[in-house]
C-alpha cells in the first residue's frame, strides 16, 4: 500500500486529492487505508494536507498490507 495513493494507480498525485475529497464527501462502506495518509485512523482534511506534502516533497511512503484483510 502506498500511503496517499487513494485511487490505487501506483502513484501519489493530484488525482489522489480528488479521490480523498470524494471519500470525505461520500464515505464508502470499506475504509481505504491508502487514503489515510497520516495514519490516524480517519480520512479527513488532514489527509489532503499529507498528500499535498508528499507531492511537493516527492516523498512516498508505503506500508505492508494487513495479514488478514477484513
Amino acid at each position: 500500500i502506498i500511503l496517499g495513493d487513494a485511487n490505487h494507480d501506483g502513484g501519489v498525485n493530484v488525482l489522489d486529492l480528488s479521490a480523498i475529497i470524494n471519500i470525505i464527501i461520500n464515505p464508502p462502506a470499506n475504509t481505504n487505508s491508502a487514503a489515510d495518509c497520516n495514519q490516524d485512523g480517519k480520512i479527513n482534511v488532514l489527509d489532503l494536507s499529507c498528500v499535498i506534502n508528499l507531492i511537493l516533497n516527492g516523498t512516498v511512503r508505503s506500508i505492508p498490507p494487513p495479514l488478514f484483510p477484513s
